[in-house]
């Protein structure tokens, strides 16, 4: 969008140009508040009138070269590099994402330690160290056994059968 409070004829010769390269000399198909810009600027810049007049003369000439169809090896060499060129992009975005090396190492890690977790958080105790604590624990468990019949007795609640 063209901003209306601009100063300068030079600035706005240079906005005229962007926009006719961008946009190409037939301002009818210009957006409407660009369009009304340039017809303002023609009016009152003759300088603007010959920069338009140029481009649409240009137009013109490119309209009338005549269209040369493409040999099919020129297709073959135009396809090949853009394939090549997509390739690269493609190896360009995963260097930039990832710039340590192959991808592959850290994926392995992280799956060794996954499936460490899982097999640590899965296994019984008693099995990944063997029958050497079942005789530790055993005595607690007798321990706890044995201050539960002390209190029973204690308090006179006595088994009766």
């Amino acid at each position: 969008m063209i901003d209306r409070k601009e100063t300068g004829n030079s600035f706005n010769l240079k906005r005229l140009q962007d926009l006719l390269d961008a946009r190409g000399a037939d301002i009818a198909s210009w957006p409407g508040a660009d369009r009304s810009w340039v017809e303002r600027l023609t009016e009152q810049e003759p300088m603007a009138s010959v920069i338009l007049e140029r481009a649409k003369r240009l137009n013109e000439i490119i309209g009338q070269a005549p269209t040369i169809a493409a040999s099919p090896a020129l297709r073959d060499r135009i396809l090949a590099a853009a394939d090549k060129s997509a390739r690269e992009n493609v190896i360009s975005i995963w260097r930039i994402i990832w710039p340590f090396g192959p991808i592959w190492r850290p994926a392995a890690a992280l799956a060794f330690s996954a499936a460490f977790g899982i097999y640590v958080g899965v296994a019984d105790p008693i099995m990944m160290f063997g029958a050497q604590d079942q005789q530790v624990a055993q005595p607690v468990v007798i321990a706890d056994e044995m201050v539960v019949i002390v209190a029973y007795r204690d308090l006179g609640l006595e088994e009766t059968q």
